[in-house]
């Protein structure tokens, strides 16, 4: 058998080593990294909604990467939306959405798209003040929802043209039990 000797061996730049660490649950907080407010609470930045009437636009959008990666086995959330109008008594809708990433290749994988996490949820009216929305509950696994790291956000539209202001709160997570490989360089 012919094989390659030292000299031709190619010098690798780093190892990586994979060990596969079975099923662990991996928590993520991946949003409200803004100033805390006198209630120990934070936010992504409040974004409003879309320039045309009952046109969904993004309000929060993060990445949850942990340093495990793998499939999911199950997928826990918990939402929390702070929503106000901007005062022209527009309805005001938001939804949270999810999908699985390829970080490895640094882009979205190829066909997947956002996916709601629940049913859009709404307010008539809901005045200048924020308040806050909270959603939790189990999400069923789907094509482009099988992996970690995910891609998640909050979308908001309003029957009045940018009307409709959203933000996501700290509280917001994300748990699931990963069948995980953790992946480290080896220096």
């Amino acid at each position: 058998m012919q094989g390659i000797n030292d000299r031709q061996r190619p010098e690798p730049e780093a190892l990586i080593a994979i060990e596969d660490v079975g099923l662990q649950r991996i928590t993520l907080h991946p949003f409200g990294q803004g100033a805390l407010t006198p209630s120990g609470d934070q936010y992504s930045s409040p974004a409003t909604s879309g320039t045309a009437e009952n046109t969904y636009a993004t309000a929060a959008l993060a990445t949850a990467n942990p340093s495990v990666h793998g499939d999911l086995m199950e997928l826990e959330f918990k939402t929390v939306a702070a929503i106000r109008s901007e005062g022209t008594a527009g309805d005001i809708t938001w939804k949270w959405q999810v999908r699985d990433i390829d970080l490895a290749q640094g882009t979205v994988r190829s066909s997947r798209t956002f996916i709601d996490l629940f049913g859009e949820d709404s307010t008539v009216s809901p005045g200048t003040a924020f308040f806050d929305s909270t959603a939790e509950g189990y999400f069923n696994l789907s094509n482009n929802v099988r992996h970690i790291p995910l891609e998640i956000q909050l979308l908001v539209k309003s029957t009045k043209i940018s009307d409709g202001v959203a933000k996501a709160k700290n509280r917001t997570y994300v748990s699931g039990i990963v069948s995980s490989l953790y992946n480290r360089t080896i220096d």
